[in-house]
């Protein structure tokens, strides 16, 4: 039926960028703000001065998926039900475990890991700023992944 099957569980290496945002708190004066960093699944889009847009990760967490189930319904293609839960770099799970399902051959793309090429910050394996592919968690990854976590 399928190469899936319940419980299975799959941690690949995902892009992280920081970000911050605002925390309402009580402070001597009454109600205020204060900006608080975070992390984010993703890389973050930023201009590269000569115009060009780069996608720029700062480090690598994981995003952890587990299949919950795998149906053939009737004619349709084969779905497999999952969860999706993440890591971030420093090590702290987070996320909904809401169910979610797609097809098999969505699904084997997804277990692969980020799909687009990107620029790891501070990455050694490249010099000239030039777009390095990060994706599918190959040799060079883990090794910048070691050294930015």
């Amino acid at each position: 039926m399928s190469e899936y099957k319940p419980g299975d569980r799959f941690e690949r290496p995902y892009p992280f960028s920081r970000g911050t945002y605002q925390a309402f708190d009580d402070g001597e004066d009454g109600f205020g703000t204060t900006d608080v960093s975070t992390w984010n699944v993703g890389p973050k889009n930023e201009s590269d001065g000569a115009g060009d847009c780069l996608s720029m990760a700062d480090a690598f967490g994981t995003m952890v998926l587990t299949v919950v189930s795998v149906h053939k319904p009737g004619k349709y293609p084969t779905r497999v039900f999952f969860t999706r839960t993440w890591i971030t770099p420093e090590g702290k799970p987070f996320g909904k475990t809401k169910c979610r399902m797609t097809t098999v051959p969505t699904f084997t793309t997804l277990v692969k890991g980020y799909r687009h090429a990107f620029v790891l910050r501070g990455c050694k394996c490249h010099g000239c700023r030039r777009l390095y592919d990060h994706r599918y968690g190959d040799a060079l990854s883990e090794v910048a992944r070691s050294e930015f976590r």
